[in-house]
């Protein structure tokens, strides 16, 4: 069994989102099978996980070891069991969204002197709590007896608890403010590229010209420094994880930047719309500008001439609340950062 959980941990795709954290789960249990709801009162079953995530789907390992406190005595031949032990070990798969998280867990357990197979099913929220996360959970538990003459047979079990989550990756660079007021983009500079005297491009001629921006290739459209990618080109809805479209088009970029020594640096900036929670949207935002910047480094791009940050839905650039509008906020740009060039003919 060991064997097959690395296996699937190894085959989880967790370069999507390399995000890895442990949850401690502290619950009350309640049999509510017969005989052992009649046997037992209330106990603890305490259990750990471990898990790597893409942000929407984890995978994980997780172990549960715990008792059910001794009940009334049994009547008739039945002997007292006393207390009632449990362990398990088993692995987790676990589906997330904006703090509602769903579970199931498969393996295996030890009650008593048996080996038993056991499953388990959960819900819960999590909130943050400055370094962690933390929330209710309530969990359903079986044990199943493969002994027909056993006395006490398979069990039913209920947990309603607390679940604390450690490890879990934050935004590394939080935008200054959440701002819902659009933020309009910079209108293009008039024509001329030497717009302050002294004889220096600070921007592409070609681009500083158009209205419209200037098209370095299909889907890749320049306006002044920045060239604005909407989010259905480079992802799934609500995924962090840039789509074989979104591959193809990095690689232009990629091409285009080899075309352009005067390109020292990239700045790449994730934006959602303004619907949804700040935590959420930041997040989201953060992780899709950190898959772009691996993108981009996957092919050939110096990792030291880029930075990444989400502004969630800080910077919306469409005021409106319909679709369209929606659509325009989700997106990623990026920003160059030349070195400027000194006009021919000028004078030192």
């Amino acid at each position: 069994m060991a064997l097959a959980v690395a296996a699937m941990l190894a085959a989880f795709p967790a370069r999507l989102h390399a995000d890895g954290w442990i949850v401690a789960e502290a619950p009350a249990a309640v049999a509510i099978s017969e005989p052992q709801s009649g046997l037992f009162r209330a106990g603890v079953m305490p259990a750990i996980g471990a898990y790597t995530d893409n942000g929407i789907v984890a995978l994980g390992l997780r172990m549960r070891a715990g008792m059910l406190r001794n009940g009334a005595a049994p009547s008739g031949q039945l002997g007292d069991p006393g207390m009632g032990g449990l362990a398990t070990a088993g692995v987790a798969l676990r589906l997330a969204l904006q703090g509602l998280w769903i579970e199931g867990v498969a393996g295996g357990g030890v009650t008593g002197r048996d080996l038993v197979p056991s499953v388990e099913a959960g819900v819960g929220w999590d909130f943050a709590a400055g370094p962690v996360d933390i929330g209710p959970s309530a969990r359903y538990v079986r044990v199943v007896s493969r002994d027909p003459d056993a006395s006490l047979g398979s069990a039913n079990l209920v947990l309603v608890g607390i679940d604390v989550r450690f490890g879990k990756a934050r935004p590394a660079s939080p935008p200054p403010s959440v701002e819902l007021a659009a933020t309009p983009r910079a209108a293009p500079p008039a024509p001329g590229v030497d717009r302050d005297g002294d004889r220096v491009v600070e921007h592409e001629a070609g681009c500083d010209r158009d209205p419209d921006g200037c098209e370095l290739a299909p889907q890749i459209v320049m306006y002044d420094d920045r060239i604005v990618l909407d989010e259905r080109v480079l992802f799934d809805t609500d995924r962090a994880r840039v789509k074989s479209q979104g591959h193809d088009l990095i690689g232009e970029l990629v091409r285009i930047w080899s075309e352009h020594p005067d390109w020292r640096r990239m700045s790449i900036e994730g934006h959602a719309d303004v619907r949804g929670s700040d935590e959420y949207n930041l997040e989201l935002s953060q992780r899709r500008a950190e898959h772009v910047r691996d993108e981009l480094v996957k092919q050939g791009v110096d990792p030291a001439r880029i930075d990444t940050i989400g502004y969630g839905r800080s910077r919306p650039v469409d005021p409106g609340t319909s679709e369209e509008a929606h659509q325009h906020n989700r997106r990623v740009e990026f920003v160059i950062d030349r070195e400027v060039a000194v006009v021919a003919g000028a004078q030192p």
